[in-house]
């Protein structure tokens, strides 16, 4: 039996990408762009959770991110922050052809368990991972296009680490549970009360349960909140100051104007 590792799963898709390939096939410009995203990707991650736990790799129109060691969640979670931030900028001095939606890429992440598969072959090898929460962060990731100004979404499991180990809470699930069997209207609300809080101490909002493809039961789905993810409000500093000292400065610098436009 093949050894489970835990992970989480972060998926970058870069939207209209076929399109955008077309209308720039007679110059360079787009395939310098995809490269900046994949650099913007690999330098972030390797900032936040250093060389030795993190998977990257290409999907052609995005890349895949696969982060593990002990705080595999908060690394992927902050990893997406710092993305949205630092990609958005990239697109938009690219000047590449605006899509229909807020945002020229979509994020989306969930934790889990993966297997690695690996084949050797003289000097060639072909290493990746499998496992089900990276189908279900594609899934996230693709959703983001039916919200407006929604870039990140993520699932249940990812939610559920953060609010134990960085909030010291509870079980946000627990909480679901009962407030769906709540024996009153004032019993729900104070639940539903509870959990809103909770989940503006991390920046988002909870959409509803969504039925993704190749999964069996519709999951929980959550979103950054673009008015609550703002470095200047008082919602994102007590968020900062949640993080271990030395995670903070390095997400604290990370999102600094020239580190984000180094990429430009």
């Amino acid at each position: 039996m093949r050894k489970e590792i835990e992970a989480t799963a972060l998926f970058v898709d870069i939207r209209n990408f076929t399109g955008q390939l077309k209308e720039c096939n007679q110059s360079d410009k787009f395939i310098d762009l995809i490269e900046k995203t994949y650099s913007c990707g690999l330098i972030t991650a390797i900032n936040i959770v250093g060389n030795k736990n993190l998977y990257i790799n290409s999907t052609g129109d995005g890349f895949l991110l696969i982060l593990f060691g002990k705080d595999h969640y908060l690394s992927g979670f902050l990893t997406a922050l710092v993305l949205q931030k630092k990609l958005t900028v990239l697109f938009e001095n690219t000047r590449v052809p605006k899509t229909s939606s807020d945002y020229y890429f979509g994020i989306g992440l969930e934790s889990g368990y993966v297997k690695e598969v690996q084949a050797k072959y003289q000097k060639h090898v072909i290493k990746t991972y499998l496992g089900n929460v990276i189908n279900i962060s594609s899934r996230l990731e693709s959703l983001t296009k039916d919200y407006f100004r929604a870039p990140i979404l993520y699932g249940p499991e990812i939610n559920e680490l953060l609010v134990k180990n960085l909030l010291k809470k509870n079980s946000y699930k627990e909480m679901m549970e009962k407030a769906k069997s709540a024996k009153n209207t004032e019993e729900a609300e104070k639940l539903h009360t509870e959990m809103t809080k909770i989940n503006s101490r991390l920046l988002s909002s909870y959409l509803f349960e969504h039925k993704l493809k190749g999964v069996d039961e519709p999951i929980p789905t959550f979103r950054i909140s673009p008015t609550l993810f703002n470095t200047q409000k008082e919602e994102f500093k007590n968020f900062i100051d949640l993080l271990p000292s030395k995670l903070k400065l390095v997400i604290l610098k990370e999102l600094e104007f020239d580190s984000v436009k180094k990429f430009v």
